[in-house]
């Protein structure tokens, strides 16, 4: 409880509390955003000190529900702005497209996939340009390698050093043997 109090301090201290009236009490939180699922919320009690929200449902002004769960906000659900049959009448008067299959669907959802495929090609179209990007940069670098290599000087090729160092006396007469064994191999 000790802890509760001193979080509940330190954190009218670094922010400001939020409040919303409702039909039972005034419930804060710790934050300046708009109330959300997973907030921690307070009531003053009777001492004018904050304390952990009871559970229950909440209704404000608006008439948005509320429900508290263990002092944390659970879910916030909006006033239902239509009756049952001005949804069923609104469904029935929603105009329909053909889509490809030859099947008929409401525009909402035509347009909602519609927006879901752009988005994703829009996707793609991102993911194409960092790849393109990526190669870009690789060509450039062996660009730059290519370049210095062919700045480089040509070594000779191992024959010619097979053969220009043989020449060299090393007083080893098993490894000047093998020297001239490989010579007269590459000469067949």
């Amino acid at each position: 409880m000790k802890l509760n109090q001193i979080k509940l301090e330190l954190s009218k201290i670094l922010a400001s509390f939020s409040e919303l009236k409702t039909d039972k009490a005034i419930l804060f939180w710790p934050t300046d955003e708009e109330i959300r699922e997973g907030l921690e919320v307070y009531v003053l009690d009777e001492n004018g000190e904050y304390a952990v929200a009871p559970d229950g449902e909440y209704v404000d002004e608006a008439e948005n529900t509320i429900v508290v769960k263990e002092g944390r906000v659970e879910s916030v659900t909006p006033k239902a702005e239509e009756t049952v049959e001005e949804t069923v009448e609104a469904e029935e008067e929603t105009p329909t497209v053909e889509s490809p299959s030859g099947e008929e669907e409401p525009v909402p959802d035509a347009i909602e996939e519609l927006r879901k495929e752009v988005n994703e090609l829009y996707e793609v179209i991102h993911q194409l340009i960092g790849k393109v990007s990526e190669l870009e940069s690789r060509i450039g670098e062996s660009d730059e390698r290519i370049e210095k290599m062919s700045k480089m000087s040509a070594a000779a090729p191992a024959e010619e050093e097979i053969e220009t160092e043989t020449t060299v006396k090393t007083n080893n007469k098993k490894f000047e043997a093998a020297l001239e064994g490989i010579k007269a191999a590459r000469k067949l």
